[in-house]
């Protein structure tokens, strides 16, 4: 389990890159990518997390949406104009990247180190 401590920059950083990452999209997109929730908690899990935790949190998210959206298509549950709340998914990259993300990394860069 994760024990590290996060310098303030760090935590400077998260807040407006998760802020502005899901702002853009939300900007972009007229709102139909992501809704206005995911801009605030993009932020907040930045200033939990520091930015480079962020992007774990933001990778497994983004995973772990994709894999169940992808089931509800296959299963026709959903269809390909249904939205999906995205806030549960950030919530449990936001989790995953707490407890464990150190140990991800650490075993990412291991798995890569025959490249």
């Amino acid at each position: 389990l994760s024990t590290h401590t996060v310098p303030i920059i760090d935590l400077g950083i998260g807040i407006v890159g998760g802020a502005v990452f899901f702002g853009l999209q939300f900007i972009i997109s007229r709102g139909q990518w992501v809704g206005s929730g995911d801009i605030f908690l993009g932020g907040a899990l930045g200033a939990l997390l520091g930015w480079r935790m962020l992007g774990v949190a933001l990778l497994v998210a983004y995973f772990s949406g994709a894999i169940v959206a992808a089931i509800l298509l296959l299963t026709r549950r959903q269809s390909k104009k249904s939205a999906l709340a995205f806030g549960p998914y950030l919530m449990l990259g936001g989790f995953i990247a707490w407890m464990y993300g150190e140990e991800l990394v650490t075993w990412y860069m291991r798995t890569l180190s025959w490249y």
